[in-house]
């Protein structure tokens, strides 16, 4: 018995996932939505608030669109669609 993984190549912006551009807009684009980042930590954890409990992870490379800052903390979106909290150190600039 042979298994075997089949894997979709990344879209431009690293992607696995097809995003709908509405959700993920980037501002440069003239769309409504938050700035386009990507995570440069090599795991995160995005939280219901700041310092809140854990619901999802986001890893080094994933684009996500920050929706607000606040403190030290940046409120995201992720290309699979969970938005949470993370420590904005962990995102990179530009």
């Amino acid at each position: 018995m042979t298994v075997r993984v089949l894997c979709r190549r990344p879209d431009a912006r690293g992607s696995l996932v097809a995003a709908d551009r509405a959700q993920v807009a980037s501002p440069r684009a003239g769309g409504a939505g938050g700035a386009a980042s990507r995570v440069c930590a090599r795991r995160v954890t995005l939280r219901t608030g700041p310092g809140g409990p854990l619901i999802a992870s986001a890893f080094a490379g994933q684009p996500v669109t920050v929706l607000e800052r606040r403190g030290g903390w940046a409120r995201v979106k992720t290309d699979l669609g969970h938005a949470g909290w993370l420590r904005a150190a962990a995102l990179c600039a530009g």
